[in-house]
């Protein structure tokens, strides 16, 4: 699978969507680390990252908080991202 970061320019700021795992690659975080700082085990998050599994709202709220929101919850699903037609 490959991943792909978006980064998004505004007017004057700018920063960048990632998947789970590219965020925790990125901080260097364990998913046990990450698992503690939004109060879930570390087979969870490993499953999350991995795309075994994906966060209910709640937890899905916590990763966006504790992610800065760089990890939404679009990033768990494969949207098409296109306009209708």
């Amino acid at each position: 699978m490959v991943t792909f970061g978006l980064t998004i320019v505004t007017s004057s700021v700018t920063f960048s969507l990632m998947k789970l795992d590219e965020y925790m690659k990125q901080q260097k975080l364990t998913d046990e680390s990450f698992g503690e700082r939004i109060g879930i085990n570390r087979l969870q998050v490993f499953k999350y990252r991995h795309g075994r599994a994906k966060p209910r709202e709640k937890v899905m709220q916590k990763i966006h908080d504790e992610t800065g929101g760089l990890v939404t919850a679009n990033d768990f699903y494969a949207l098409n991202q296109e306009a209708p037609q």
